[in-house]
């Protein structure tokens, strides 16, 4: 079985079909998305059935009011969440059992001006982040400040990020032209995935597995799992860095060696999410997240009434522990029972939350 367009995208994450959804706005362009698995959206994607709300799984946040994603929100309409701000984040240092602001206090500012001064003189020979972090003496409480708020934040560790890549992110932080305020879309993510898959074609359970190219023929074959071929003129590839590093896709004729090798340079790692769901809040109505230092959970934040509008009797919170890196590999090998009591004990100090724990999400 073979078939023909002019761009066949490979993944129907948000990138494939975003790029889908542009291209499908040039006339007399056919565009077709395969995605190997049975769903859209790649890893945005919600629980429904455990809280009164969907809840997402993947990215969650809106980063800023000047966003793409928060005009665009805007434009159609759709109600947004405020989530947390500068005022409303803390920090916990599992040490010293102790929680405060982010702007209260003194090893914050030193962070901060650290951060500032590693972007404006980085190091001549690049390194990791922990080697440019120890090299410079930073003290320990700060170091476990910057791995909590920054690496754990981009989902890995602290000695595995490249101090290049390190201050390009640095420059996307301190971008204040996006805002400093976040926010969730209350009807979840799954909204803007329905928007953007909008009268575009996509083919499902359709897992590309070979990938032809013909010179003399000017296209490009795709075949699946099942030997079915489409051909184009052009191919996107939207497809996690990992497909490619298995070489779970052959290419025909070879990626060139400069290819492969930059595709093997990439790292992506691991990182999951631990959700509990309380009948009763224990936290303070200011306290939205926490960055915590030296815990089993790197950061934690809240979702729940007053923003999200139940009838009395219904109501219930959820506790999101968010953890990146090695750490999520581990926890992942887990028995849920396990990581729910691991994640209950992290920066818990105004009162005991295993008397109001119902559930936990794994």
């Amino acid at each position: 079985m073979s078939s023909s367009v002019d761009v066949l995208i490979i993944g129907a994450g948000v990138s494939g079909l975003y790029a889908g959804q542009l291209l499908n706005e040039v006339d007399n362009l056919s565009v077709l998305i395969v995605e190997a698995g049975q769903i859209i959206g790649g890893r945005v994607r919600q629980n429904q059935g455990f809280v009164p709300w969907k809840i997402d799984l993947g990215g969650e946040f809106i980063h800023g009011e000047n966003t793409f994603v928060k005009k665009l929100s805007d434009s159609k309409g759709w109600k947004t969440i405020p989530s947390f701000n500068p005022e409303t984040e803390y920090a916990y240092l599992g040490r010293e059992r102790k929680s405060f602001l982010f702007l209260n206090d003194k090893d914050v500012e030193y962070m901060m001006d650290f951060v500032e001064k590693s972007g404006i003189e980085p190091p001549k020979i690049d390194c990791t982040l922990l080697d440019h972090v120890v090299k410079n003496k930073v003290p320990f409480r700060v170091l476990g400040l910057i791995d909590t708020s920054y690496a754990k934040t981009w989902s890995t560790d602290i000695d595995k990020i490249g101090m290049r890549e390190y201050i390009r992110e640095m420059e996307k932080e301190f971008d204040l032209d996006n805002g400093e305020d976040n926010f969730r879309l209350e009807e979840s993510y799954a909204q803007l995935i329905e928007y953007m898959s909008t009268n575009l074609k996509i083919k499902l359970n359709w897992q590309a597995k070979k990938v032809i190219y013909s010179k003399e023929e000017g296209k490009v074959h795709v075949v699946n799992q099942h030997g079915e071929q489409i051909a184009a003129k052009k191919v996107i590839l939207t497809i996690p860095i990992t497909v490619l590093q298995s070489a779970d896709i052959e290419f025909v004729p070879p990626l060139p060696a400069e290819k492969v090798q930059a595709i093997q340079s990439l790292q992506m790692d691991s990182a999951l999410k631990v959700i509990l769901k309380f009948r009763a809040k224990f936290w303070g109505d200011n306290n939205r997240v926490f960055c915590c230092a030296d815990c089993f959970i790197p950061q934690i934040w809240f979702d729940g009434p007053p923003e999200r509008n139940l009838p009395k009797d219904k109501e219930v919170w959820i506790c999101v522990g968010f953890i990146g890196g090695d750490l999520a590999a581990n926890i992942s090998t887990m028995a849920k029972e396990k990581a729910v009591v691991s994640t209950q004990s992290t920066g818990h100090e105004q009162e005991q939350p295993q008397k109001h724990a119902r559930e936990g999400k794994h």
